[in-house]
Protein backbone atom coordinates (compact mmCIF):
# COMPACT_ATOMS: atom_id res chain seq x y z
CA UNK A 1 0.00 0.00 0.00
CA UNK A 2 1.15 3.72 -0.87
CA UNK A 3 -0.02 6.62 0.43
CA UNK A 4 1.13 10.29 -1.03
CA UNK A 5 -0.06 13.01 -2.81
CA UNK A 6 1.88 11.66 -5.61
CA UNK A 7 2.37 8.31 -7.97
CA UNK A 8 6.05 8.27 -7.15
CA UNK A 9 7.91 6.18 -5.36
CA UNK A 10 6.78 4.53 -9.12
CA UNK A 11 5.40 0.73 -8.60
CA UNK A 12 6.53 -1.81 -10.96
CA UNK A 13 4.67 -5.10 -12.05
CA UNK A 14 6.70 -8.04 -13.46
CA UNK A 15 6.45 -6.80 -16.71
CA UNK A 16 8.75 -4.34 -16.33
CA UNK A 17 11.29 -6.32 -14.40
CA UNK A 18 10.98 -5.34 -11.38
CA UNK A 19 9.59 -7.57 -8.22
CA UNK A 20 5.84 -7.65 -7.49
CA UNK A 21 3.89 -4.63 -6.45
CA UNK A 22 1.71 -3.96 -3.45
CA UNK A 23 -1.36 -5.00 -3.56
CA UNK A 24 -3.17 -1.74 -3.14
CA UNK A 25 -1.92 1.74 -3.72
CA UNK A 26 -4.29 4.33 -1.66
CA UNK A 27 -3.91 7.82 -2.33
CA UNK A 28 -4.99 10.21 0.36
CA UNK A 29 -8.16 12.52 -0.24
CA UNK A 30 -6.26 15.89 -0.42
CA UNK A 31 -5.01 14.79 -3.75
CA UNK A 32 -6.79 15.86 -7.29
CA UNK A 33 -8.09 13.23 -9.61
CA UNK A 34 -5.38 15.29 -12.11
CA UNK A 35 -2.70 12.36 -10.18
CA UNK A 36 -4.83 9.10 -11.17
CA UNK A 37 -5.19 10.40 -14.56
CA UNK A 38 -1.39 10.36 -14.83
CA UNK A 39 -0.98 6.66 -14.42
CA UNK A 40 0.43 5.70 -17.84
CA UNK A 41 2.88 8.52 -17.33
CA UNK A 42 4.10 7.30 -14.16
CA UNK A 43 4.12 3.89 -15.57
CA UNK A 44 1.31 2.71 -12.96
CA UNK A 45 0.32 -0.17 -13.94
CA UNK A 46 -3.50 -1.58 -14.28
CA UNK A 47 -5.89 -2.43 -11.70
CA UNK A 48 -6.00 -6.16 -11.46
CA UNK A 49 -5.17 -9.23 -9.19
CA UNK A 50 -2.63 -7.81 -7.28
CA UNK A 51 -2.40 -3.90 -7.77
CA UNK A 52 -5.84 -1.85 -7.31
CA UNK A 53 -5.66 1.75 -6.99
CA UNK A 54 -8.30 3.31 -4.27
CA UNK A 55 -8.51 7.07 -3.84
CA UNK A 56 -9.18 7.53 -0.15
CA UNK A 57 -8.03 8.93 2.99
CA UNK A 58 -5.09 7.23 4.12
CA UNK A 59 -5.15 7.66 8.13
CA UNK A 60 -9.11 6.47 7.87
CA UNK A 61 -8.20 3.78 5.36
CA UNK A 62 -5.41 2.37 7.73
CA UNK A 63 -7.18 3.12 10.67
CA UNK A 64 -10.65 0.91 8.90
CA UNK A 65 -9.16 -1.76 7.05
CA UNK A 66 -8.98 -5.34 7.90
CA UNK A 67 -6.34 -6.09 5.29
CA UNK A 68 -2.84 -6.75 6.31
CA UNK A 69 0.28 -5.65 4.29
CA UNK A 70 4.18 -7.04 3.80
CA UNK A 71 4.96 -3.29 2.89
CA UNK A 72 3.13 0.11 3.63
CA UNK A 73 4.77 3.14 1.79
CA UNK A 74 3.73 6.57 3.24
CA UNK A 75 5.26 9.34 0.77
CA UNK A 76 2.73 12.52 1.58
CA UNK A 77 4.73 15.76 1.07
CA UNK A 78 4.30 18.36 -1.24
CA UNK A 79 4.47 21.56 -1.75
CA UNK A 80 1.96 22.04 1.40
CA UNK A 81 3.94 20.16 3.55
CA UNK A 82 2.47 16.50 4.80
CA UNK A 83 -1.46 16.00 5.94
CA UNK A 84 -1.29 16.58 9.27
CA UNK A 85 -3.27 13.31 9.99
CA UNK A 86 -0.09 11.39 8.30
CA UNK A 87 1.95 12.25 10.96
CA UNK A 88 0.39 11.59 14.43
CA UNK A 89 0.96 8.91 16.54
CA UNK A 90 -2.43 7.67 15.73
CA UNK A 91 -1.31 6.99 11.95
CA UNK A 92 1.51 5.15 13.18
CA UNK A 93 -0.09 2.50 15.41
CA UNK A 94 -2.73 1.96 12.71
CA UNK A 95 0.08 1.65 10.08
CA UNK A 96 1.84 -0.72 12.85
CA UNK A 97 -1.47 -2.80 13.14
CA UNK A 98 -2.04 -3.28 9.36
CA UNK A 99 1.25 -4.53 8.66
CA UNK A 100 1.67 -8.74 8.82
CA UNK A 101 4.03 -9.91 11.57
CA UNK A 102 7.40 -8.97 9.80
CA UNK A 103 6.03 -6.07 7.73
CA UNK A 104 7.75 -2.83 7.03
CA UNK A 105 7.08 0.86 6.46
CA UNK A 106 9.01 2.91 4.52
CA UNK A 107 8.08 6.90 4.98
CA UNK A 108 9.44 9.35 2.94
CA UNK A 109 9.97 12.64 4.91
CA UNK A 110 11.24 16.01 4.36
CA UNK A 111 14.38 15.94 6.09
CA UNK A 112 14.49 19.66 6.79
CA UNK A 113 10.94 19.99 7.52
CA UNK A 114 10.82 21.03 11.41
CA UNK A 115 8.35 18.02 12.09
CA UNK A 116 10.52 15.62 11.22
CA UNK A 117 12.11 14.72 13.89
CA UNK A 118 8.85 14.40 15.75
CA UNK A 119 7.71 12.22 12.96
CA UNK A 120 10.45 10.01 13.52
CA UNK A 121 10.03 10.13 17.51
CA UNK A 122 6.34 8.97 16.56
CA UNK A 123 7.48 6.07 14.57
CA UNK A 124 9.88 4.55 17.21
CA UNK A 125 7.00 4.48 19.98
CA UNK A 126 4.79 2.83 17.95
CA UNK A 127 7.19 0.29 16.64
CA UNK A 128 9.24 -0.46 19.27
CA UNK A 129 11.93 1.31 18.46
CA UNK A 130 12.82 -0.43 15.47
CA UNK A 131 13.18 2.75 13.10
CA UNK A 132 15.59 3.27 10.87
CA UNK A 133 16.49 6.57 8.74
CA UNK A 134 18.41 6.66 6.15
CA UNK A 135 18.90 10.38 4.22
CA UNK A 136 19.22 10.55 0.68
CA UNK A 137 22.51 11.78 -1.03
CA UNK A 138 21.66 15.55 -0.66
CA UNK A 139 20.24 15.03 2.36
CA UNK A 140 16.69 16.95 1.13
CA UNK A 141 14.86 13.47 2.30
CA UNK A 142 14.63 10.93 4.75
CA UNK A 143 13.80 7.68 4.38
CA UNK A 144 12.60 5.94 7.28
CA UNK A 145 11.56 2.37 7.54
CA UNK A 146 9.80 0.88 10.62
CA UNK A 147 9.59 -3.00 11.31
CA UNK A 148 6.72 -4.48 12.91
CA UNK A 149 9.42 -7.85 13.48
CA UNK A 150 12.90 -8.30 13.43
CA UNK A 151 13.60 -7.79 9.90
CA UNK A 152 15.90 -4.55 10.14
CA UNK A 153 17.82 -6.42 12.91
CA UNK A 154 18.70 -9.02 10.67
CA UNK A 155 19.42 -7.03 7.69
CA UNK A 156 22.71 -5.71 9.31
CA UNK A 157 25.16 -7.60 7.26
CA UNK A 158 23.51 -9.40 5.00
CA UNK A 159 24.32 -9.27 1.15
CA UNK A 160 21.98 -7.52 -1.31
CA UNK A 161 21.40 -10.15 -3.90
CA UNK A 162 19.69 -8.74 -7.34
CA UNK A 163 16.60 -10.20 -8.12
CA UNK A 164 16.03 -12.79 -10.81
CA UNK A 165 13.34 -10.75 -12.40
CA UNK A 166 15.27 -7.03 -12.09
CA UNK A 167 17.41 -5.48 -15.20
CA UNK A 168 21.09 -5.01 -14.63
CA UNK A 169 20.35 -0.88 -15.04
CA UNK A 170 17.74 -0.13 -12.74
CA UNK A 171 20.16 -3.26 -10.37
CA UNK A 172 23.10 -0.68 -11.00
CA UNK A 173 21.21 2.64 -10.39
CA UNK A 174 19.91 1.38 -6.82
CA UNK A 175 24.01 0.34 -5.06
CA UNK A 176 23.97 3.53 -4.26
CA UNK A 177 21.27 3.66 -2.31
CA UNK A 178 21.77 0.11 -0.73
CA UNK A 179 25.10 1.20 0.34
CA UNK A 180 23.65 4.13 2.34
CA UNK A 181 21.12 1.18 3.85
CA UNK A 182 23.66 -0.58 5.05
CA UNK A 183 25.71 2.26 6.11
CA UNK A 184 22.60 3.55 8.50
CA UNK A 185 21.85 -0.46 9.42
CA UNK A 186 25.71 -0.89 10.54
CA UNK A 187 25.57 2.55 12.47
CA UNK A 188 21.97 2.31 14.26
CA UNK A 189 22.18 1.02 18.14
CA UNK A 190 20.62 -2.83 18.70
Amino acid sequence: TTMGPQPGPRPFDGRSGIPPLPPELALTDEQKAEILALREAFKVPPDGARFQVIEADGARFVAETDQRFDVLMVDAFDTHGMPPELGTGRFYDDCHDVLAPDGLMVVNLHAGHPHCPVYIDRMRRSFNGRVLRVDDADGSNAVVFAAKGDGLRRAVGRPVRKPVTLGDEPWAQLQGVFARVARALRASPG
